[in-house]
């Protein structure tokens, strides 16, 4: 039995991993302060009171912890939680999970302070192991961890319970073609680039629609360029959604859409978008506009309707969508098959149980 303690709020995919990994006999703890002592914009002063404070709480709680077979996990909020671990490391075995890549100060230029790039660091010296989960990002953190035997990949993936060909489907529109976006809509993410191509779809008067489902500061946009194209071919739905309903509209459509702003050079190089794992399992193939990360996965993985317009204009981009055939319900099946075993939390909640294995009983 191994136990497995996670620092800080968990995100939904660390969520979804824990309970997998709990399915396969790991232990599993969250030290978290409460949600008011976690404002946004926390100072320095402040950072370091507030990792005063959990880490007496972690100390003191009523764990049955034994040094031997207990991992202590970071995998978010690098900056307020991460040098915890190093005073942790001292008696225990930690990892520190960086797969959240939009948290971390070198994968977003704009966050790029010194102070949070040296408490990083300095963590990813002292843990036993760092998991990453775009092997874009392999160059960027080698640079820093002497030891290459510390970095692990483990993807991201989805939960295949809920994302599958098997739940209830959602009628999108009655066009030929029904593309879905899923997600935040922020600068980063640029989604506003898919209703420059859902334009040049109107104009050219092809049977194609795309449904929006998400929220985010950048709605706002999204609701006016909708209205200034007076796009007909559009369905926007501006709220936060449930997994489970998330996956019937997927289920309705023929393709999802993904896409990182290019101006965000390191994300886009090398990011794999959350919404494409989610797509996969549900037997749905992926459109995106990103970086090479992107074409090379599809290539690694043999997703060969998946399709990376990288480099096209806009026009090039709708005219190769006008033209994109519609998948059989067993062309579904076998991608959601073949996508389970690849991205399925199950799937990762393995891989990470062998490392933790590995990280105890390497010492």
């Amino acid at each position: 039995m191994i136990n497995l303690e996670i620092i800080g709020q968990p995100t939904n995919r660390i969520y979804h991993l824990s309970n997998e990994l709990q399915k396969i006999g790991v232990e599993i703890s969250v030290h978290e302060l409460p949600k008011e002592y976690q404002p946004s914009g926390i100072k320095i002063l402040k950072r370091i009171k507030i990792r005063k404070a959990l880490l007496k709480q972690i100390l003191s709680a009523p764990v049955n912890r034994s040094s031997d077979i207990t991992v202590f996990l970071v995998s978010i909020y690098p900056p307020l939680y991460a040098p915890i671990l190093k005073e942790l490391a001292n008696n225990y075995h930690t990892i520190l999970d960086v797969r959240n890549t939009y948290q971390e100060w070198v994968y977003h230029p704009f966050l790029k302070r010194r102070i949070e790039k040296w408490e990083q660091v300095s963590t990813m010296k002292k843990v036993d192991a760092i998991t990453y989960a775009h092997r874009g990002l392999h160059r960027h953190l080698v640079k820093h961890v002497k030891n290459k035997n510390k970095l692990h990949f483990i993807s991201n993936g989805a939960n295949d319970r809920i994302f599958n060909t098997k739940g209830k489907t959602r009628h999108l529109s009655d066009a030929r073609l029904n593309l879905i976006y899923s997600g935040r809509f922020s600068w980063l993410h640029h989604t506003i680039i898919w209703l420059e191509i859902m334009k040049e779809l109107q104009k050219s008067e092809e049977d194609v629609h795309l449904t929006l489902i998400g929220y985010g500061k950048g709605s706002v946009d999204i609701d006016r360029l909708i209205n200034k194209y007076q796009l007909k071919n559009v369905s926007f739905y501006n709220g936060k959604v449930s997994q489970s309903i998330l996956a019937e509209h997927i289920r309705g459509a023929d393709y999802a859409v993904a896409n990182v702003n290019p101006q965000c050079h390191e994300l886009y190089e090398t990011t794999i978008e959350t919404k494409t794992f989610e797509a996969l399992c549900c037997g749905v193939n992926v459109l995106s506009i990103m970086g090479q990360a992107t074409t090379d996965f599809n290539s690694e993985h043999q997703l060969h309707n998946s399709i990376n317009f990288d480099g096209l204009s806009n026009r090039e981009i709708s005219q190769k969508i006008a033209k994109l055939p519609v998948f059989t319900t067993k062309d579904r099946e076998e991608l959601a098959k073949k996508s389970h075993f690849l991205f399925s939390f199950r799937n990762g909640a393995r891989k990470y149980k062998k490392l933790l294995e590995e990280v105890v009983h390497q010492f």
